[in-house]
């Protein structure tokens, strides 16, 4: 029997913990998937017996995955427990291996709830309880699957609302936008995704006896087409269907999407979004523990002014959880009016101008875009003088440097930081661009870094550690009296005693975490 819990130590249960009963998940969702291992399996009968030239195999793996997700829902629902106790939420699961897992009222960050077509078809939910998460860590856990009201009833008191409070109100701040759906099927893997539609269908039409291939031999005359056009004609026909399953799986993940300010009285609540056509997913996000916004935007999306946008928040992931996301890839400025609201005091920290960092982080970062295509010529002509490759590949590499070049400059225009208010933004990346807005109460602490160029060159990095989002962000290779500056207008009180009394910090150093940070 194996135990594993939260990050908190286990605690025996008082007394009265003890005597509340475990509650059992909802069987339901055992009959849905009898149901459709029954017609699944019932059609790979009738198959075999109407198409016996054409194999059965793909339908009868899908029955058997039927089958085996049956059984799966029937041994948990045999084996599955939990209770909500008035200090903590707990759950056990397994026989021969018994787990059990809990996390205390205190330390929930979240509560969200999901529905496949399979859920939804028995008015069934999916309850996914976090309590903060990092890249060695998971949401405490999941509870699949409740009744609606059952766990409608476990988020209202698990986060409970002031009972004098005045009605909900919601104000919408973006709704779907079909014209977003191009901008999430222009993808470089589109390609894959329409190999994995033309196999599946291969094998679809394989099991009521049609040859795909046959058929479209009967369409096209490849002869007649010769060989170069006929390999243009797959890639294009492949891009096509990609682009088209991409933007099914689009249209079905985002379907009805709204992203929306619940308010009660004149104070914001929450951020909250909804979406989903098949499988619906509804998430809630906490002012109280929202600390801020962050847009990414790849070199691609920039250039056609595109960014995803997502909410720094105690609990999610930025990177690791897509429930940070807000809002799906969008034009930036929809993405900048989205973000907007993440800060309800009127601030407009993005809307900002941004510290130009000075030329040395340039020099620096065109020294890098020089040292790499020269030392791969370097090693080229090395092996050619060996005779491993041709001598006259050592000139290919140099080749590269405009591109390497114009990167170069591209990472150094990113550069930059502001204080706006009580908020303070970074912004870096060649390759993808990232803008991150935190609070400033936010900081649990500072790290000035210096390498040994940024000695010489009067530059230093800024970390800024957090207990939200990726738990990390920088602001790389800012002027020293511009991070020294930075630091102090962002929390005075901390900085203080550091600054007047050492001058500039040594090459790696660390500012004492605050106490009043969250």
């Amino acid at each position: 029997m194996t135990a594993e819990t939260t990050a908190e130590p286990v605690t025996p249960a008082p007394a009265e913990e003890s005597e509340l009963p475990w509650l059992r998940l909802d069987i339901k969702l055992f009959y849905v998937n009898a149901a459709k291992f029954t017609i699944s399996f019932a059609i790979s009968i009738t198959s075999y017996f109407l198409y016996d030239s054409g194999p059965v195999w793909p339908l009868l793996v899908v029955s058997g995955i039927s089958a085996l997700m049956t059984l799966r829902d029937l041994w948990r629902w045999l084996f599955t427990r939990y209770r909500v106790t008035p200090e903590r939420v707990e759950r056990r699961t397994g026989l021969l291996v018994r787990e059990e897992r809990h996390v205390g009222r205190d330390r929930i960050r979240s509560v969200s709830s999901s529905a496949k077509l399979r859920h939804r078809l028995v008015k069934l939910r999916v309850v996914h309880i976090g309590s903060g998460e990092g890249k060695h860590f998971s949401p405490a856990f999941k509870l699949d699957a409740l009744s609606k009201e059952t766990a409608a009833q476990l988020r209202r008191d698990l986060i409970p609302r002031d009972a004098e409070a005045p009605a909900e109100r919601e104000v919408v701040i973006a709704r779907l936008r079909w014209i977003w759906l191009w901008y999430n099927v222009f993808h470089v893997w589109a390609i894959l995704a329409g190999v994995l539609f033309l196999v599946s269908l291969y094998f679809t039409m394989q099991t009521f006896a049609v040859d795909l291939i046959d058929v479209i031999a009967g369409l096209i005359h490849w002869a007649n087409l010769g060989v170069w056009r006929t390999i243009g004609a797959s890639v294009v026909i492949t891009f096509v269907l990609g682009y088209f399953s991409l933007g099914l799986d689009f249209a079905a993940k985002h379907w009805n999407f709204e992203l929306v300010r619940t308010t009660n009285g004149e104070d914001g609540t929450e951020l909250r979004t909804r979406q989903g056509l098949f499988t619906t997913k509804t998430v809630h996000r906490e002012d109280r523990r929202i600390r801020g916004v962050h847009l990414h935007e790849p070199l691609l999306w920039r250039w056609m002014r595109l960014a995803e946008t997502k909410v720094i928040t105690t609990g999610l992931n930025a990177s690791l959880n897509e429930s940070a996301n807000i809002l799906p890839r969008t034009p930036l400025h929809d993405a900048r009016h989205a973000a907007s609201f993440v800060f309800p005091d009127g601030h407009q920290p993005l809307e900002a101008p941004l510290l130009r960092h000075p030329a040395g982080a340039f020099r620096r970062r065109l020294y890098w875009a020089t040292y790499g295509p020269a030392a791969v010529a370097g090693l080229l002509a090395w092996l050619g003088a060996t005779g491993v490759v041709p001598a006259s590949w050592w000139p290919l590499p140099l080749l590269l440097l405009p591109l390497t070049w114009a990167l170069a400059w591209v990472a150094y225009r990113t550069l930059g930081h502001a204080l706006v208010g009580p908020y303070l933004v970074v912004r870096s990346g060649a390759a993808g661009r990232s803008t991150t807005v935190l609070r400033t109460r936010a900081v649990i602490g500072w790290r000035l870094r210096q390498t040994i160029f940024q000695r010489l060159g009067s530059r230093m990095t800024i970390g800024v550690p957090t207990a939200a989002g990726d738990r990390y962000y920088r602001a790389i290779d800012a002027g020293t009296e511009q991070a020294l500056a930075f630091v102090a207008g962002a929390d005075p009180d901390l900085a203080h005693e550091f600054l007047s009394g050492t001058g500039t910090p040594p090459a790696d150093s660390h500012f004492a975490p605050r106490s009043d940070a969250s």
